[in-house]
C-alpha cells in the first residue's frame, strides 16, 4: 500500500552546547500542568532523537445556546501534538506537522533550552539537488517544477507551474532559473519499487512510496538534501 510522508526541515544553531544524552534527558520530560507541554514516545538512536511534543491550549469556540437562542463563545481546553526528530550531528530539526503546530514546537524548544538555540529555515538549493542526483548512479525523472520570476518573453514575469514531458527542457529550466526554482517533483526507483519525491526550496520534503520502502526513500532524500542545504 502506498503512503505519503511529509517532513518540514529546520536548522538548529547552538545545539552543540548539549550532548545527545542531555537532549534525551530534556525530551523525556513528562507533561507539566504549569508549563502546559511535555513529551511522549521519546527514543534515541546514535545521535538522532525522536519524540512527540504534547501541549495544551485554550481555544474559543462558538456554540448554540438553545435556552437563550443565541450563539455564544465558550473557551475550551484542547490537547495537540507534534511528532519530531532532532539529528544532533547534522543540527537538523524534522517535524511531521507544519503550520501553527510547527510554530508551537519551535517556541517550546526555545523555552526548553533556555533560548540557547536558534531555529532557522533551511533553504534547499534545488539546482544543486538535481546536480547531486546527476552525479549518482540512480536513474530518475523530473515530473513537475515550479518557478518564480518566470520570464517567457521580455516584459513578462510571473509564477510558472509545469508538468514535465521532456527531461532536457526540465534540466535547462533548473539551470537557468537556479534559485527561482521553488519546488520540484522527482520519480525514481528503489529496489525495483517506484518512489515519488517532492521538494520545496523552503525546506519541506515529501515522499510517496510503498509502505515497506517509505523509510528508505525518505533516508535517501534526507541525505541528498543535507548535501545541498544552504541557510
Amino acid at each position: 500500500m502506498f503512503r505519503t510522508e511529509l517532513v518540514h526541515l529546520k536548522l538548529v544553531k547552538g545545539l552543540d552546547r548539549w550532548s545527545p544524552g542531555q537532549l534525551l534527558e530534556r525530551f523525556s520530560t513528562r507533561f507539566n500542568e504549569a508549563a502546559s507541554f511535555g513529551f511522549i514516545r521519546t527514543e534515541s538512536y546514535d545521535e538522532v532523537i525522536s519524540s512527540t511534543m504534547v501541549y495544551r491550549s485554550i481555544v474559543v469556540r462558538s456554540q448554540y445556546d438553545p435556552v437563550r437562542n443565541i450563539i455564544v463563545s465558550q473557551p475550551q481546553v484542547v490537547f495537540d501534538y507534534v511528532p519530531f526528530r532532532i539529528d544532533h550531528n547534522a543540527a537538523l530539526l524534522e517535524a511531521d506537522l507544519g503550520g501553527r503546530r510547527l510554530v508551537k514546537l519551535i517556541s517550546v524548544l526555545g523555552k526548553l533550552f533556555d533560548f540557547g538555540i536558534i531555529i532557522e529555515d533551511m533553504y534547499i538549493n534545488l539546482r544543486a539537488f538535481v546536480e547531486e542526483l546527476d552525479q549518482g548512479n540512480r536513474p530518475y525523472s523530473i515530473t513537475g517544477i515550479a518557478l518564480t520570476n518566470f520570464r517567457p518573453q521580455a516584459g513578462l514575469s510571473g509564477r510558472f507551474i509545469a508538468s514535465i514531458y521532456e527531461q532536457q527542457v526540465a534540466r535547462d529550466l533548473v539551470r537557468e532559473y537556479d534559485r527561482d526554482v521553488t519546488s520540484i517533483d522527482i520519480e525514481l526507483t528503489v529496489r525495483e519499487s517506484p518512489i515519488a519525491w517532492r521538494l520545496s526550496s523552503s525546506g519541506s520534503i515529501a515522499v510517496r512510496a510503498d509502505e515497506e520502502d517509505l523509510e528508505e526513500g525518505l533516508n535517501i532524500l534526507r541525505k541528498t538534501v543535507l548535501r545541498c542545504r544552504d541557510a
